[in-house]
């Protein structure tokens, strides 16, 4: 019987992996129900969780206790590593924010350029980011920046995680076990980076990204350089909300992922404040149709 296995993301801390399965089967149910689609609740769910440790070695801390703007999580040197500093201004240059305009929010008169970017300057591209985007500034600078900073600056940090969603949902699994794998967030990373690792070790109809980071330059740099649909993989999905603030490149393809074996539903429109809630894309009628499709392919039924 096809297994599915779901792998969160960001700002998950104080969670578990028995609330996610709990969850997340609910809103698959419910997405299914506004599509029409037979909603026989999933049966045989497997859910990864590392949100508690992704939270400890992000050490996320207030700068500022009354804008709540954060810091720079493990980062107390001076100026900030490559990937650090590369996530960041990705991030200001994406979403439009000039030199000038962080310079405002700039404590320092350090330029943002030199031997690195020192950390005021990162400091500064938060408060802009939390200024000037009141619906989702603030989820940018205190939860996926840090957060994000802290998985993509340590190697040591990248392996426990994988090698625990690994252990946790992973283990014991042959190809004679087809797996259809939910991925979120930061989790579509670990599951992309596990997916390559394990190759054909594993039979994946389908592979489904929401809400994806995967398609930001200093991701990609900390990903295998051939970048493309994993070997056990038949169908990758890729779902993102255009105005969801992770997704900064909501369509991965040739030119934004190197790859064209990504099929891409860019249409979804997650109907609440928060654009990369996993509940909106969940509940989205092309993605319920999406699992409904691949799991009646399979015989088998969620």
């Amino acid at each position: 019987m096809t297994k599915l296995l779901f792998v969160h993301g960001i700002n998950n801390q104080g969670g578990s992996a028995k609330a996610i399965k709990s969850d997340w089967a609910q809103w698959i149910v419910a997405g299914l129900s506004k599509a029409g689609l037979p909603t026989s609740p999933p049966s045989d769910v497997r859910a990864a969780f590392y949100g508690d440790l992704l939270a400890r070695a992000t050490e996320v801390r207030s700068s500022n206790p009354q804008s709540g703007v954060a810091e720079m999580g493990p980062i107390d040197r001076e100026f900030t590593s490559k990937a650090v500093a590369s996530l960041y201004v990705e991030v200001q240059n994406i979403v439009g924010l000039s030199d000038e305009v962080v310079q405002g929010y700039n404590e320092t008169n350090i330029a943002p350029m030199g031997d690195g970017i020192h950390k005021s300057w990162l400091k500064a591209i938060a408060r802009a980011l939390e200024d000037t985007l009141p619906s989702q500034g603030k989820y940018l600078a205190r939860v996926f920046l840090p957060q994000a900073s802290a998985y993509l600056d340590s190697t040591t940090l990248r392996r426990q995680i994988d090698s625990l969603v690994r252990e946790q949902i992973f283990q014991d699994l042959t190809t004679d076990v087809p797996v259809v794998i939910v991925s979120h967030s930061l989790g579509t990373i670990v599951s992309y980076s596990i997916l390559r690792e394990l190759g054909e070790k594993v039979r994946c109809p389908l592979f489904l990204t929401l809400g994806s980071p995967l398609g930001i330059e200093i991701v990609k740099q900390c990903l295998h350089p051939i970048r493309k649909r994993p070997e056990g993989v038949k169908l990758w999905v890729n779902g993102s909300d255009l105005k969801d603030f992770v997704a900064l490149h909501p369509k991965l393809d040739a030119d934004t992922f190197g790859s064209n074996d990504i099929e891409n539903i860019t249409s979804i429109q997650n109907n609440n404040d928060d654009r990369h809630s996993i509940e909106g894309y969940l509940q989205n009628t092309s993605i319920a149709q999406t699992l409904a499709d691949t799991f009646s392919d399979k015989k088998a039924s969620i």
